[in-house]
C-alpha cells in the first residue's frame, strides 16, 4: 500500500529555504528552540507563512504574506525594489572608476568599459536576490494553490 505524500518535495523545499534564510527563535512558553522564516525585507514585505506553530500550540507571527495576498503593486515593489537599485549603483560607480582610472587616452572609452563589467556585475549580484526571492514565491505559490484569495470566495 503506497501512502500518500503529496507535499513530500515542498517540506523539503520549505526546509531548504529555512536552512538558507531563517532565523532560530525560541518559543515563549515552552523553551522549544525552532527555525522560522526570517521576516520582512528591506522593502517592508515578507512573502512566506504568516505563522509558525510551535509544538506546543502557541502561534508566533512572522510579519510575512502569502504572495496571493499581495496587491500588484506590492508584487511590483518586492520583485524589484534592491535589485534595480543595485544593479543602478554597481554600473555608475564601476563608471566612475573607469573614468578616473586613466589606463587608455579615450577616458570614455574606459568608463563605458568599466561601466558595462559594472553592469555585468550588478546583474550577477541581483540574481541571487531575485533567486532568493523566487524560490519564496514558488513555495507560497505550492502552500496555497488551492485555496483562493478570500475576496474572490462566493458563499453558496
Amino acid at each position: 500500500m503506497q501512502s500518500e505524500s503529496v507535499g513530500a518535495p515542498f517540506v523539503f523545499l520549505d526546509l531548504v529555504l529555512l536552512a538558507l534564510f531563517g532565523d532560530h527563535w525560541r518559543c515563549s512558553e515552552c523553551g522549544a528552540g525552532f527555525w522560522s522564516e526570517d521576516s520582512l525585507s528591506r522593502s517592508g514585505i515578507g512573502v512566506g507563512r504568516e505563522y509558525h506553530e510551535c509544538s506546543c500550540g502557541e502561534r508566533r507571527k512572522t510579519g510575512n504574506r502569502e504572495w496571493i495576498q499581495l496587491s500588484r503593486d506590492e508584487r511590483r515593489r518586492y520583485l524589484w525594489s534592491d535589485a534595480l537599485i543595485l544593479v543602478v549603483t554597481t554600473t555608475a560607480l564601476a563608471a566612475v572608476a573607469g573614468y578616473l582610472v586613466r589606463w587608455h587616452e579615450p577616458y570614455w572609452f574606459m568608463a563605458v568599459f568599466f561601466g558595462f563589467l559594472g553592469l555585468v556585475t550588478g546583474l550577477i549580484c541581483s540574481s541571487y536576490l531575485w533567486l532568493k526571492r523566487g524560490l519564496r514565491i514558488w513555495a507560497s505559490l505550492r502552500r496555497t494553490r488551492e485555496v483562493g484569495p478570500s475576496h474572490l470566495a462566493v458563499p453558496n
